[in-house]
């Protein structure tokens, strides 16, 4: 499933990949729990891997997932 998204993912596709609410990503930001890249506009977007990470799901670089 991972692999529909891209690599850095806005809130809304974080939300969407995870099932959690976007605020939640806000907070992890603020926080500093998960890694960003913030664009030229001052967007944040934020790693696919860090966020699968974050819900314990291992993600490996040919796009498999497993727990």
């Amino acid at each position: 499933m991972s692999e529909q998204f891209p690599i850095l993912l806005n809130r809304k596709q974080a939300s969407l990949l995870t099932g959690l609410d976007e605020k939640y990503f806000d907070r992890l930001r603020r926080e500093n729990k998960l890694r960003t890249y913030k664009t030229l506009g001052g967007t944040h977007r934020f790693f696919r891997a860090e966020v699968l990470k974050h819900i314990g799901v291992e993600f490996t670089p040919n796009n498999q997932t497993s727990q």
